[in-house]
């Protein structure tokens, strides 16, 4: 979600900024804060459900890494609080295929966010107000297909579109807080790679 003011990324490149952002809670912080931010830690805890205190040592630490930058203090009442805003609207990451550039700092970034999900689903499925309500709201899905370039190409503009639903909806507070886990990856099979590039080069 764009915001005036701010650069449309951030790059992600330093090991203090892969660090900073592999932490599950400090991943989810980011991604409110796309949405809600500028914004006190006071509103950001509203927007993500969380108590603000749990949200301190997370800021400290996505400012220090130079991923949040402080850009106001105002009244609050008889408090002052501070104001934070991203340093970019979305995050890239200084990863490079070709030679595998941070492939290992980005695949834990993923394991990150996995634990998050798999944490938020925990939690749900303990609490006896989910089971209360008899309503279907769980969707647990893991695929793999084969597909061509155009294929790909709809599958991605689906996802953002579901994307695009998130975003709009975090600065909203109306409903029910859901979370969504995506990855969408190529499939190497190490033992058939070989065989299936020859297979492509000779055309067979």
């Amino acid at each position: 979600m764009r915001r005036s003011g701010r650069p449309r990324f951030f790059m992600i490149s330093s090991p203090a900024q892969w660090k900073a952002v592999s932490s599950p809670a400090r991943f989810e912080m980011i991604e409110f804060m796309r949405a809600v931010a500028p914004c006190s830690l006071s509103e950001l805890a509203e927007r993500m459900d969380r108590p603000a205190d749990s949200l301190y040592h997370h800021i400290r630490r996505l400012q220090k890494a130079g991923i949040v930058r402080l850009i106001d203090r105002r009244k609050a009442g008889r408090r002052t609080e501070a104001v934070y805003d991203l340093m970019g609207d979305d995050l890239k990451f200084d990863f490079d295929p070709s030679t595998g550039k941070n492939a290992k700092q980005l695949a834990y970034l993923a394991g990150a966010t996995t634990r998050l999900a798999h944490r938020t689903l925990s939690q749900a499925l303990g609490s006896e107000s989910i089971r209360e309500e008899k309503v279907k709201r769980f969707a647990i899905r893991s695929d793999s297909a084969w597909l061509d370039e155009a294929q790909l190409k709809r599958t991605i503009e689906l996802t953002e579109k579901i994307v695009e639903i998130f975003e709009t909806n975090k600065s909203s507070a109306k409903g029910r807080l859901y979370h969504l886990q995506m990855i969408l990856t190529p499939v190497v099979r190490r033992r058939h790679a070989k065989k299936r590039l020859k297979k492509q080069e000779t055309g067979d």
